[in-house]
């Protein structure tokens, strides 16, 4: 980028940090700008004491200094103003270079909160089954900033729950969650970055009798496209907290079984595709340990609908129905930037 190139970047960012200076606590980070050094004008020499007892002569000073001068603010590499030509002393703010790698791994607990299903004669026995109490499993998300030299970052994101199961009244019930997301994200403002990408979620659930002459199963696989946002709410030093949001729609292959495990051979089954719907809320909260690690909490809210479960199909035939389920619960663990 040649130094015309750089300064409107720089005036750019500028003026956008102007126009967001009434969002008071925001983290004012810019949208990544990659910059070859900004070349400023050369500068007079500071003046040095006359040796031997000599009087200072403003003619014999040298007028200017070999070699260009660096504007630190805008430093090779520089994603930040002011942040120095050393990309290393920037501890605590994502500032300078900006890492080229963000992994982040940990445990969650989930817990599945199924509304009532509002068909008659079942409503009793659902509520046995509404609170599935809380699923343990875990989390893994990748993210490569700067892919190919561009302002897009890829994101890979995993997580699964395998922990809900128990009986009550005669039945044993389990469920599992599986999640998996490739998103493209990019910087819009300097505190938000907006994402679109595409995920997979797979819910199964189990309902049988606790004398094992009865099981039924549904399968719901949901493929689609979703948009969303990564915002940054505050910035302390250290300390961060950002707010996501996420939307799409699915097209759900789902599926149901009745089987009798006495009686080889003897089921029943159904299955359909359906439109579906996946929205995700979260809050996350982020403290600093050193320039490369954090420590990562989150709330989060995610909810699906158009989906198949067990326990509101199991007196409606072999059929597949249509569903909402919510989750609430949190991640924990770490981040690594490097």
């Amino acid at each position: 980028m040649s130094k015309i190139g750089c300064t409107v970047a720089r005036l750019v960012l500028f003026v956008a940090s102007m126009s967001l200076a009434t969002g008071e606590g925001l983290a004012q980070r810019p949208a990544y700008v990659m910059c070859t050094p900004f070349v400023a004008q050369a500068q007079p020499a500071p003046p040095t004491m006359p040796m031997d007892g000599a009087a200072y002569d403003p003619q014999t000073m040298p007028e200017e200094v070999a070699g260009p001068v660096v504007d630190p603010g805008m430093a090779a590499g520089s994603f930040y103003p002011g942040c120095g030509t050393d990309c290393d002393a920037c501890c605590f703010a994502p500032c300078c270079c900006g890492p080229t790698w963000t992994v982040r791994a940990g445990a969650m607990a989930l817990q599945r909160i199924s509304p009532a299903s509002g068909k008659p004669n079942i409503n009793n026995f659902n509520r046995h089954f509404a609170d599935f109490g809380v699923g343990w499993g875990y989390e893994l998300d990748a993210i490569r900033h700067r892919v190919c030299g561009s302002g897009n970052d890829v994101e890979v994101r995993y997580f699964g729950l395998y922990g809900w199961g128990g009986s009550t009244n005669g039945f044993t019930y389990g469920s599992q969650l599986q999640n998996a997301e490739v998103n493209v994200r990019r910087w819009a403002l300097p505190w938000l970055q907006v994402l679109g990408g595409f995920r997979w979620v797979e819910l199964m659930d189990y309902l049988g009798d606790t004398t094992g002459i009865a099981q039924f199963r549904t399968r719901n696989n949901l493929y689609g496209g979703q948009i969303g946002f990564d915002a940054k709410i505050l910035q302390r030093r250290r300390l961060r907290i950002d707010g996501l949001g996420k939307a799409g729609a699915y097209g759900n292959n789902a599926s149901s079984t009745l089987s009798f495990p006495t009686l080889p051979g003897f089921a029943f089954g159904g299955a359909a595709n359906q439109t579906a719907f996946v929205g995700e809320i979260g809050l996350t909260g982020r403290y600093a340990i050193n320039k490369h690690l954090a420590l990562r909490s989150t709330y989060e809210l995610l909810w699906l609908d158009g989906v198949a479960l067990a326990n509101n199909s199991l007196f409606l035939g072999p059929g597949v129905t249509s569903n909402t389920v919510f989750y609430q619960g949190a991640f924990v663990g770490l981040e690594f930037s490097h």
